[in-house]
């Protein structure tokens, strides 16, 4: 490496040899060096070995030009579009200029008419009127683009659309050029030769069977039919609805999700886009739901056990359902209040032999597990318990104490027979009592079914309606018949005892 200042100083010969064989070796070594030479000169060489560049001085002596790296490579000014880096002797607004990194731009006439970016190719980026166009081995406008008109033609120079297929409108004859040359493709077609066909599938493809109807085709019968009111028909041409699926023998329609864990749903909206309700298959489960008033407003449901659950997403007192046997099934219908509390009834059927009950109607209270009445049958009569008055057990009582007389209470029951007002004339007649009559001597047995209400302008009026405990009934029953036979029996005595005198 050396640099000189290129001045030969007077002095002995063998001092101004030393000076020359400086210079020389300044000159063959392009003044090399880590920092510029201190004398500079225009058009001078420069082999800068700190930035590895070769550059040459500017005509002005004013600063470097970059020519080329030290290891071959040759580089040069990015340039503009109107000044190009690299640019021709002749044209020097034409040639190849850096539009901004990883971009190479081509210009001529100072505009850019290509650029290279690093995710796609951009012709006439500036959008100036600038056409382009693609001659193939006998059409000269195989593609052609017009800048002017913002049109594309195939085969012509003058598209006359957004897409134009040769010098006229779309035809068989150039649709089959550019598709290959077996196509076909008429304005209207009718019975079930498709419009558009498939080089190896002529009976396959979209057809146009009647004015604002679109067909397609599938093995030379339509598969698809959408008519001029929207309505999609799928194996009918004559959708009755919006979707008309339509076959012949069993039908299967299959949802199916290619997500592990992702639901299948059937969602219906109002005019507004809003989703109502829907059906859904829960996989994760394999529940089946029904929803109302909102995309979520689950009211029901069917559980992988084939329990229909209404109001509820779980059994009640689950514990005590029959879900050992494939055989067993339940019925749940829960009502959950604003405070939390869950009402409900359940019925449950059991098929299994080894069960001692097969049927069972229950009402729970504000709890899972507040059992409050069950009816329940094995097969005979069906027994009815409330509040667990069917365990006799005396370890589950407690406050236990002889009842009171039942004798004067119920002897003024009136036992009648009647029909009801819904029943026909001809039906049999019922045996029971009056409840008002009974709520005269015995109001504890009394219950009211329906309170009475006045009348609304959204409500009629509504009359009371009373009931009768029947079980309690029957167990005051039994006690007047303990009475009446201690009645008998000292009666009996007195009998005896007059006898015998």
């Amino acid at each position: 490496m050396a640099q000189a200042d290129y001045v030969v100083s007077n002095g002995t010969g063998a001092a101004v040899r030393a000076d020359l064989n400086g210079q020389l070796a300044a000159i063959v070594t392009n003044n090399s060096g880590a920092t510029s030479p201190a004398t500079t000169y225009a058009y001078q060489w420069w082999a800068d070995t700190t930035t590895n560049t070769l550059k040459l001085r500017n005509s002005a002596n004013s600063a470097w030009i970059e020519i080329m790296q030290l290891d071959g490579t040759l580089t040069m000014e990015d340039g503009t579009a109107a000044l190009p880096g690299l640019a021709f002797r002749d044209d020097l607004d034409t040639g190849i200029f850096r539009a901004g990194t990883n971009q190479l731009g081509i210009s001529s006439a100072g505009v850019e008419r290509v650029e290279f970016g690093s995710s796609e190719v951009v012709f006439n980026d500036a959008g100036n009127n600038y056409d382009f166009r693609v001659e193939g081995d006998t059409n000269a406008n195989l593609l052609f683009v017009d800048a002017s008109a913002d049109a594309v033609g195939i085969g012509t120079s003058s598209p006359g659309s957004l897409l134009q297929v040769g010098t006229g409108a779309l035809s068989s004859t150039n649709i089959a050029a550019f598709l290959g040359g077996s196509t076909t493709f008429e304005n209207v077609t009718t019975g079930n030769n498709p419009s558009i066909t498939f080089n190896n599938d002529t009976d396959t493809g979209i057809l146009n069977p009647s004015a604002n109807t679109l067909g397609i085709n599938t093995g030379g019968n339509r598969a698809i039919t959408i008519d001029s009111s929207q309505r999609v028909g799928i194996g009918t041409q004559s959708p009755a609805s919006i979707l008309h699926v339509s076959g012949s023998g069993d039908q299967t329609y299959t949802f199916q999700t290619t997500s592990s864990g992702a639901d299948n749903r059937i969602n219906f909206r109002n005019s507004s886009g809003t989703d109502a309700g829907g059906i859904w298959y829960m996989h994760n489960g394999n529940h089946l739901l029904f929803n109302t008033g909102g995309s979520n407003g689950e009211k029901a449901r069917i559980d992988s056990s084939g329990r229909l659950l209404v109001g509820t997403s779980s059994a009640i007192n689950d514990a005590h359902t029959f879900t050992r046997n494939v055989n067993n099934s339940a019925f749940v219908v829960a009502n959950e209040t604003a405070s939390g509390n869950v009402y409900g009834l359940q019925v449950r059927f059991a098929q299994n032999p080894n069960n001692t009950t097969s049927n069972f109607i229950e009402c729970y209270g504000n709890t899972s597990t507040a059992l409050k009445f069950q009816v329940y049958s094995n097969g005979g009569i069906a027994n009815f318990s409330a509040n667990n008055s069917n365990l006799s057990d005396r370890n589950a009582k407690k406050d236990i104490s002889p009842a009171a007389d039942t004798w004067n209470c119920i002897k003024e029951w009136e036992i009648v027979n009647y029909r009801y007002k819904d029943q026909p004339d001809d039906a049999d007649l019922n045996l029971g009592v009056i409840a008002q009559q009974v709520a005269e001597s015995c109001p504890e047995v009394i219950t009211v079914f329906q309170e009475a209400k006045e009348a609304t302008e959204d409500q009629p009026a509504q009359e009371e309606r009373l009931g009768v405990k029947e079980q309690q009934m029957y167990w005051m029953a039994i006690k007047a018949l303990q009475e009446a036979q201690i009645r008998i029996e000292t009666l009996e005595a007195k009998v005896a005892a007059l006898e015998s005198v």
